[in-house]
């Protein structure tokens, strides 16, 4: 304990401490869903929250000489874009979204044989050089040998 102290550079009670807290095999595992619901937060009082959240009002204050002097309540449209949305995620109302990078990449095989005896698809050494070797001219995409 005392080599991981001084290799951090703090001291061996804080790094006994953090070693002792990080046990968590040891605690009682105990469900998300009992530490909300101990705290108020069940699915109702969720429901309850957007429903009052879709129906947001923003209060607009007007002062004159330092004194307000009118107020007005708006929709807050956008809470309410947002509580709508959150309610209809929730209710599974869009398509899933896929988290998976789509990645494309098109890759032109060679449709010329440059090295007599190999087919058009070859990538030994000897073909690789060979395309290696040649230009391409723009446009038409003619094959010329290189310099």
């Amino acid at each position: 304990m005392s080599d991981i102290a001084k290799e951090l550079g703090i001291a061996e009670g804080t790094v006994r401490t953090i070693l002792k807290e990080a046990e968590f095999e040891t605690r009682a595992k105990t469900p998300i869903e009992k530490v909300f619901s101990d705290a108020g937060i069940t699915p109702a009082s969720i429901a309850a929250k957007l429903s009052e959240l879709q129906n947001a009002k923003e209060v607009k204050r007007v002062s004159w000489e330092g004194k307000f002097t009118d107020e007005r309540a708006d929709p807050d449209n956008t809470v309410q874009f947002r509580a709508t949305e959150a309610t209809a995620k929730i209710l599974g109302l869009f398509p899933k979204e896929d988290t998976a990078a789509v990645a494309q990449l098109f890759v032109r095989l060679p449709d010329a044989v440059l090295t007599k005896g190999h087919p058009q698809t070859c990538t030994c050494a000897e073909c690789c050089s060979a395309w290696e070797s040649i230009t391409v001219t723009p446009g038409d995409g003619s094959l010329a040998p290189g310099k």
